[in-house]
C-alpha cells in the first residue's frame, strides 16, 4: 500500500511539472511581459501551495497509518510467538519431571478410590532399603501440583504449583498385557498391575497463544512383572 501511495505521488508531481513547463511556453509563445507573467505565475504558485499542502498531508497520514497497523501486526504476531514457546517449554518441564517421579517409583502408591487415579498419582523414590521420598501429583483446579509427602497417603511437606493454565491432565494406566486400568478396577489394581503410563498435558500459560497439548509414555523401570509375578493382574 505505501508502494502505491508513495507512486501515485511521483506521478502527480511528475504531471504538475509538466503542467507547469506547458504553461511557461504558453506564455512565452503570447508574448507576455516577463515581469507580469513572473507576477501572475507567483500567484498561481501561491494558489497551488496550499492545494498541495492538502493532498500531501493526506497522503502523509494514509503512509503513516499504513505504518502503524505494520508495526502493530508485527508487535502482535511476535507476542503470539513468544506466547507458543512459553507454552511449549512449560508443559514439557512439566511432563519430564512428572515422567522421572513415574519412571523411578519404587512402588507406586495406593489412594482413595480408583476414580482418584485418572487426575492423580502417588509414587515412592529412591532404595528399598534406605531414605524413602514420598511424592504427589495432582490436578487442583486448573493447576497441576506437585507435593512432597511425611509418608504414603500422608501430609504434604512442601506443595509446589508445576503448571496453570490447564485445560487437560489426564492419566492412563496399562499392565503388562497393554490392558487399561481404569476406575472400574480397584485402586490395588492400578498399584500392583501398572507397568506404564500415559499422561496427556495440555496447557496455555500465555493467554496470547493457543494451548500446547503434549502426550507422553512413561514407562515404569521398578515395575515390570515377571510371569510368575502376574498379582492377578
Amino acid at each position: 500500500m505505501i508502494v502505491t501511495l508513495v507512486s501515485a505521488m511521483v506521478v502527480w508531481a511528475c504531471r504538475r511539472h509538466a503542467r507547469l513547463h506547458l504553461d511557461a511556453g504558453h506564455d512565452r509563445a503570447a508574448g507576455h511581459d516577463r515581469v507580469a507573467g513572473h507576477g501572475e505565475r507567483a500567484r498561481d504558485e501561491a494558489g497551488s501551495t496550499l492545494l498541495e499542502m492538502a493532498i500531501s498531508s493526506a497522503v502523509l497520514g494514509l503512509v503513516l497509518t499504513s505504518v502503524l497497523s505494520l508495526m502493530t501486526t508485527a508487535a502482535s504476531n511476535e507476542r503470539f510467538q513468544q506466547g507458543r514457546v512459553s507454552n511449549q517449554e512449560a508443559v514439557r518441564l512439566v511432563m519430564i519431571e512428572a515422567a522421572r517421579d513415574l519412571r523411578n517409583a519404587n512402588p507406586m502408591l495406593p489412594l482413595p478410590d480408583a476414580t482418584s487415579f485418572a487426575t492423580s498419582f502417588e509414587v515412592a523414590t529412591g532404595p528399598t532399603e534406605g531414605p524413602r521420598t514420598y511424592v504427589r501429583w495432582s490436578l487442583i483446579g486448573h493447576e497441576v501440583v506437585r507435593e512432597t509427602l511425611t509418608g504414603p497417603g500422608g501430609t504434604a511437606i512442601t506443595s509446589t504449583v508445576r503448571l496453570t493454565g490447564i485445560n487437560t491432565w489426564s492419566l492412563r494406566y496399562f499392565d503388562r498385557h497393554d490392558a487399561e486400568i481404569t476406575s472400574e478396577d480397584l485402586p490395588g489394581d492400578f498399584v500392583n498391575c501398572t507397568e506404564r503410563v500415559v499422561i496427556l498435558v495440555s496447557a496455555g500459560v500465555a493467554s496470547e497463544a493457543k494451548a500446547f497439548t503434549e502426550a507422553h509414555d512413561v514407562q515404569l523401570r521398578n515395575h515390570v512383572l515377571d510371569e510368575e509375578e502376574d498379582l492377578g493382574c
